[in-house]
């Protein structure tokens, strides 16, 4: 039996055809410096290879919808274990999904609901306890002749519905002629009773719980009254009952469960009046911004008119005059102007062009619906209660009170508890408890998103699998890290396999392999260093000289403030500083530093909001004037596919003007298009640019090779051979980025592009190497130095979980980039938990749940 999952001569981008042995049923930290070929090496050897066996073996029908992945570059891996990955960037986010469904307990605590609770009526509130049954049979046995009754069901019903211990004596016939029993009759005596002892017959039907309806026949003084059973419990006020209840009510996901005004999203889109106008100038100096709009340009004189007549001044501010009158003249219109209600409501009917579906996005806000209250669900799922709390109250709550309010109560079901408790449980221990159950995945921080996902893994009671996370701790104390390792080792016992890419101390000293991937980045990386037991190398760490309050002057002042049900306290930001803001998951680190700080400044500097967060804050004022606003999240999924590092950072206008001014190429005509494999006058005619030729196999997978035109380089052949006399162009575009600008005449902002380049260790990179490439702590980086580009002197930079990707080397590589920013009096303010950050940071700033 195999104890080692053996990679043989992996080549796949930089990795130098290494060989590589992860032990199973262990737990395997794989480190490095960022960019030196740990994601090429697991998740584009060993999770491809996994993932495109799995997919070969489905049936042709089923790949033929499916991408066809490529074979890695490795020669052999041995075994190949069923994989669950969690790679190291977020899919893209729908409007939909809440942290319930990204929990994956969504359906389990449907279920049990649906199956264990009591029913209650939405309306009324009251349990469904009345049947309908009870008093309509009543009735029509006191309308019977006679004092004896005999009641019969219909055969089959009979033989699949009522106790075998029960047998009919009676039978009787389609013309209802009754006989002693005979099994061929279409009708089975059920009960005899005589009137005043009706609670017989009730009881009887009390027992049958597998049909909700029946046909009964009641046969007294030789006449036979057939009647339909409806035996369903209902509400004593209304006609509310179980018959109404369906287990989609419980799903946003359909249209009977859904709410019918937010159709499931749990959101409504409404005017956002902050859009619209702004209160602290006055009409004439340009406060109702809507105007500036194509759309409504025309109306600007019309309402002006109007206002004119109504007599609102427009000299003063919109918060001096007259409220009611203003709003009532924008919203409705009066005369020749129509009100900005009647002319949105004109936008909505062309709805289905995207620009006008742009317009009023730019118009709206989010709020939460006002009829499901954000459960995204009808008020049906209130007749769900479970312990005095109802499903749509279950998904007001939070992680940690669900946790404690399921834990308390005695659940019904084994099926469901162990694993809806289990869930919760890591949840809560890995810093999530604080969540509420409502609260929209799209608000959620990177490092929140990034563990919710991990939850459907850590849950996972199977054996024989390969599990590789790429990142898992980001964002996580060592406390959270302490908790998820301990899920870690639960899934190792059960003869599973855990590979990590990551840079975490903790992780690397409590795993059972270690292997490091280096010796540096790039094309000088892609050897694998050392594969062993773990051991963690010392870094001699830079001591921050963090400064007090009393010694700091300026301060941007953040009063009470809320968001998403959240309420926060006062802090303050030091300006000129480089600030580090850590604290407890819960604590609002993200929300208070980008979804209210990052929001209001936003909308002060640049007119604009970051994103459509509905947020409120008593006051926000700076002791310096800002100039600018960047803000660098840990979202990296913002690339094109054919973005490339010369491309995304301009680097390619100094080469290929060097090159416009070569005699030859003058001589030739040649312009900038000439010297783009993105143009059509430079890229290889043969691959279009790619480099590679891409051959359909119908029932195999695609194969990719080398184009032997451009020999990969993707230029036309005699574009790529122009030489300046110290290289080709091919060369330019494919070398280090270290290696080709010596010798050229470099204008001062370039010179700054390649001073940040080398300050962020990235100049290892080629000019032509495609983003979609680069792992994730090069994307991060490359993202930095795009957004540095545009920086102005005294601005204020706020950055999240800013080590995503790197090793504790590369972090205090960044020294030297926070000392130039704060030489531009910047202000820089870093929401991070990873302790070596500290380092680089000249004040603290702690937030709380309390």
């Amino acid at each position: 039996m195999a104890k080692f999952i053996e990679i043989k001569n992996a080549r796949e981008n930089n990795l130098k055809g290494i060989d590589v042995k992860i032990p199973l049923s262990q737990i395997t930290v794989v480190s490095g410096p960022s960019g030196s070929g740990k994601s090429s090496l697991v998740a584009k050897t060993l999770v491809a290879e996994s993932k495109r066996r799995f997919l070969n073996a489905m049936s042709t029908k089923v790949k033929f919808f499916l991408s066809k992945p490529t074979p890695p570059q490795v020669d052999s891996i041995s075994p190949v274990l069923p994989v669950f990955y969690l790679p190291q960037t977020n899919p893209v986010l729908g409007t939909r999904s809440n942290v319930l469904d990204l929990m994956g307990v969504s359906h389990l605590l449907q279920k049990y609901f649906f199956e264990f609770s009591e029913k209650n009526c939405p309306d009324h509130g009251l349990p469904l306890d009345k049947t309908h049954h009870e008093e309509s049979v009543e009735k029509l046995v006191n309308k019977l002749a006679g004092d004896r009754i005999t009641v019969f069901v219909e055969r089959d019903f009979f033989l699949n519905h009522i106790s075998a211990e029960f047998f009919p004596t009676k039978t009787m016939s389609s013309k209802y002629e009754i006989n002693d029993f005979n099994d061929s009759d279409p009708f089975y005596e059920f009960q005899k009773f005589k009137k005043n002892n009706l609670s017989k017959m009730l009881k009887r039907l009390s027992e049958i719980k597998s049909c909700h309806q029946f046909n009964l026949f009641f046969y007294a003084e030789g006449e036979v009254t057939p009647y339909r059973l409806e035996k369903s419990k209902s509400c004593k006020k209304c006609n509310f009952s179980e018959q109404d209840l369906s287990f989609y009510d419980l799903s946003a996901y359909n249209s009977i469960g859904a709410c019918s005004q937010c159709r499931g999203f749990g959101e409504e889109l409404v005017v956002d009046d902050k859009k619209i106008f702004n209160t602290d100038i006055s009409i004439d100096e340009g406060s109702i911004g809507v105007f500036k709009y194509k759309k409504f340009a025309r109306y600007e004189n019309k309402f002006l008119l109007e206002a004119k007549k109504r007599k609102v001044n427009t000299k003063k501010i919109i918060q001096d005059i007259d409220s009611e009158t203003f709003r009532d003249l924008l919203f409705n219109g009066q005369g020749a102007f129509p009100g900005v209600n009647s002319i949105i409501k004109s936008i909505e009917k062309k709805k289905y062009k995207p620009s006008a579906r742009m317009l009023l996005r730019r118009l709206q806000k989010n709020i939460k619906c006002r009829k499901c209250s954000g459960s995204r669900l009808k008020p049906k799922a209130k007749a769900y209660i479970v312990e005095g709390k109802s499903f749509q109250d279950l998904l007001g709550l939070s992680i940690s009170d669900i946790y404690q309010y399921l834990s308390k109560i005695q659940m019904k079901s084994d099926r469901f508890s162990k694993e809806i408790l289990s869930v919760l449980n890591i949840a809560c221990e890995i810093g999530l408890g604080h969540l509420l159950m409502s609260r929209k995945a799209k608000t959620l921080s990177s490092s929140e998103y990034q563990r919710l996902l991990l939850l459907k893994f850590l849950s996972f009671n199977g054996t024989g699998s390969l599990f590789v996370f790429d990142e898992p701790t980001i964002g996580m104390d060592e406390s959270q890290m302490k908790a998820i390792f301990k899920v870690f080792k639960r899934i190792v016992s059960n003869d599973n396999t855990i590979v990590l890419v990551d840079h975490s101390s903790f992780m690397i000293k409590k795993a059972d392999h270690f292997i490091h991937i280096g010796p540096a980045a790039g094309e000088r990386g892609g050897e694998v260093v050392y594969s062993g037991k773990p051991k963690v190398k010392p870094i001699k760490k830079v001591k921050a000289k963090l400064k007090t309050s009393a010694g700091i002057k300026n301060w941007i002042n953040i009063g009470k403030s809320s968001i998403y049900d959240f309420s926060y306290k006062p802090f303050k930001v030091p300006l000129g500083e480089c600030t580090l803001v850590t604290g407890d998951s819960g604590s609002g680190k993200s929300n208070r530093i980008f979804k209210i700080l990052g929001n209001e400044l936003s909308k002060k500097i640049n007119d604009e909001y970051l994103d459509q967060s509905s947020y409120k804050v008593s006051n926000l004022s700076s002791d310096v004037i800002l100039e600018d606003l960047i803000v660098i999240k840990s979202d990296l999924n913002r690339f094109s596919s054919r973005s490339t590092i010369g491309s995304y950072l301009d680097l390619f206008t100094p080469v290929r003007n060097h090159f416009l001014k070569q005699p030859f190429v003058k001589q030739q005509g040649y312009s900038k298009g000439h010297l783009s494999f993105n143009s059509e006058l430079g890229a290889c005619s043969k691959c279009g640019g790619k480099g590679v030729i891409i051959i359909e196999m119908q029932y195999l997978e695609d194969i990719n090779l080398k184009c032997d035109e451009c020999d990969g380089y993707r230029l036309k052949k005699e574009l790529g051979r122009l030489f300046d006399g110290h290289m080709y162009l091919k060369d330019y575009y494919n070398q280090p980025i270290s290696e080709i600008f010596h010798h050229l005449k470099l204008t001062p902002k370039y010179k700054r592009i390649l001073q940040y380049i080398d300050i962020l260790k990235l100049d290892y990179l080629s000019l032509s190497r495609e983003l979609s490439t680069l792992s994730g702590g090069e994307k991060q980086r490359v993202y930095l130095l795009s957004k540095l580009l545009k920086l102005k002197d005294n601005s204020l930079i706020l950055a999240e979980n800013l080590s995503f990707g790197l090793s504790e080397t590369d972090i205090l590589k960044l020294k030297e980039l926070v000392d130039s920013l704060l030489s531009r009096n910047c202000t820089l303010v870093v929401v991070d938990q990873n302790t070596t950050m500290a380092a680089l940071s000249t004040f603290s700033l702690e937030f709380s749940t309390i």
